[in-house]
């Protein structure tokens, strides 16, 4: 079980569409925020292999037109199950893994309007990290790059 601290790209694209007379063009934005998440995972027996759960307790806005605002959602509930192989390198460990993630799509408001469409955003995580060994009081730091 532990706490993470990282660093996170979230991108949203808004289809273009035409309305009436007016064509909108497609547009593309991302966010980068620092956020913190608790996991825990559980070794399967004598094996490297664990499985594992992460949630992020916090909730993300993404604008895709800056500070117009006009088109913007919120993500939250972020979960990820995963199962990560671990292989012992002498003073540290190197590990890969691959999991599932699903997080909550709240209120999409699009020009004025504020859709209350509730929806899920689902995809694919893979990983790679170096974990030390036990440092004071028993903890591990781990330094990992995920997509």
């Amino acid at each position: 079980m532990g706490v993470k601290v990282g660093n996170g790209d979230l991108e949203g694209t808004n289809a273009g569409y035409t309305a009436g007379s007016n064509t909108y063009a497609s547009t593309t934005a991302s966010k980068d925020s620092n956020y913190g998440a608790i996991f825990a995972e559980l070794g399967l027996g004598d094996t490297p292999v664990s499985i594992g759960v992460e949630f992020v307790p916090l909730d993300a806005d993404i604008s895709l037109d800056g500070a117009n605002a006009s088109t913007s959602a919120n993500v939250g509930d972020y979960l990820t199950a995963y199962l990560m192989y671990m292989h012992d390198a002498g003073n540290m460990s190197v590990y890969a893994k691959a999991g599932f993630s699903q997080a909550d799509i709240g209120a999409i408001k699009s020009k004025s309007t504020v859709v209350s469409q509730s929806s899920e955003l689902e995809g694919i995580m893979i990983g790679a990290g170096l974990q030390t060994g036990e440092l004071n009081a028993g903890l591990k730091g781990r330094f990992e790059i995920t997509y």
